[in-house]
């Protein structure tokens, strides 16, 4: 068994890049992009040797919708593969957050067939997801796409 290449963001940008993906520049050992909705961000993260897409919606319900929005999350965890899926307080307490995340482990390097299918995958099903929020809570939409 051949050994497989390491795993650099260099390399993650270059898929996106191949794929007509505008990235923001790199910041804090992740890449950042914008899409209707939602914004997606893909790091590696050095301790668990693991390559990460964590998604974050743009909507923000208020704290009286949270168990509403906790049955939602529960019943996309039953029937979807993934990503994983939280609801979390944002910085002002009245507001919730959405985020996702999809993570690859990749002590062992990843392939450029590995890298294709865990992207193609992380950034399709995250942005899946967030569309679907979208048509369960229109009302949540409260801005304007560029």
């Amino acid at each position: 068994m051949s050994a497989q290449p390491a795993l650099t963001l260099l390399r993650v940008e270059a898929w996106l890049s191949q794929r007509g993906i505008t990235a923001g520049p790199e910041e804090d050992g992740a890449v950042f992009m914008g899409f209707p909705g939602c914004d997606i961000g893909v790091y590696l993260h050095d301790e668990e040797a693991a390559l990460v897409v964590a998604g974050m919606w743009r909507g923000r319900p208020t704290v009286d919708r949270l168990d509403e929005i906790r049955a939602f999350i529960d019943t996309q965890h039953r029937s979807t593969y993934g990503p994983d899926l939280a609801v979390t307080p944002s910085h002002d307490p009245n507001l919730l957050l959405l985020s996702t995340q999809m993570v690859a482990y990749v002590g062992a390097g990843m392939s450029d067939a590995q890298l294709d299918a865990f992207m193609d995958m992380g950034l399709g099903m995250t942005r899946a997801f967030f569309a679907t929020v979208q048509e369960r809570f229109p009302e949540l939409v409260t801005w304007e796409e560029d």
